[in-house]
């Protein structure tokens, strides 16, 4: 898992059940995708990029808390239903891709902008590929 995330090699399918959030190795693999990371430097401007990220829910009958590093993750109840599985199984492996393909469109475009767009005058620039968690 860590050298998985070190490598930038690996997407993150966060299954949150109840227990969740107060597991050490749930709470491990979101800190190490979520975590940002240097993916390019340009002088002045340096591009920051997290891992793909997606939850899927199973939410049960006990009190849970949220991670707040899954705050801006696309997430998606499950259910017991054998009828929807499918159908939801697929809507995870579609978004999956989906946040893979626009994180690594928004770091080539970050990297692109970085060459073209001179940066102020005596600042540095951070530019991200994902919508920043709070």
């Amino acid at each position: 898992m860590e050298q998985a995330a070190a490598q930038d090699a690996a997407a993150l399918i966060s299954v949150v059940t109840d227990a969740y959030p107060s597991r050490y190795w749930c709470r491990r693999e979101v800190e190490l995708a979520r975590t940002p990371k240097i993916a390019g430097d340009a002088g002045a401007m340096t591009i920051w990029t997290v891992q793909p990220t997606i939850a899927v829910e199973r939410a049960g009958p006990r009190w849970s808390r949220p991670l707040p590093q899954l705050a801006q993750v696309p997430r998606l109840g499950w259910t017991d239903s054998h009828h929807e599985q499918s159908a939801r199984l697929a809507d995870v492996v579609d978004r999956l891709l989906l946040e893979t393909l626009l994180i690594g469109y928004y770091r080539r475009r970050a990297e692109k902008t970085a060459k073209t767009v001179p940066p102020p005058p005596r600042t540095s620039v951070a530019l991200t590929t994902w919508v920043p968690d709070p």
